[in-house]
């Protein structure tokens, strides 16, 4: 069954689309993102890396002692497309979901959002 077309979800855009972003607003790292991280390996290493480290690092203080479970794993430094960064098991930590959305949109540039340095 088909959809019906949508806006784009880009501020102020009114080109319809099948879904998310217009052609002219679709970020430009989406599949390079997708290809990294969507990757067998990677999903293998992260299942794995997140059974041997349990519970969230908690680098930002937001569970006031309480233990979280991980549910991924993150990056201490963004890797930005450094694929020696992003595979450095030294550069890896148990994140829960919240804690990286977090850093995502606080340091990375996440949501629009300016990039910091940590």
């Amino acid at each position: 069954m088909l959809k019906p077309k949508r806006i784009c979800t880009s501020p102020g855009c009114r080109e319809l689309v099948s879904e998310g972003r217009c052609v002219a607003h679709k970020r430009p790292h989406t599949e390079r993102h997708s290809a990294v991280y969507d990757s067998v390996g990677w999903k293998e290493y992260s299942r794995g890396y997140v059974a041997r480290n349990p519970f969230c690092a908690d680098p930002y203080g937001r569970h006031r002692g309480q233990r979280v479970a991980a549910s991924c794993t993150g990056h201490k430094v963004a890797h930005r497309g450094d694929m020696r960064l992003f595979r450095d098991p030294a550069n890896h930590t148990p994140l829960c979901n919240s804690c990286n959305a977090f850093m995502c949109t606080t340091f990375e540039g996440g949501f629009g959002n300016a990039r910091r340095v940590e």
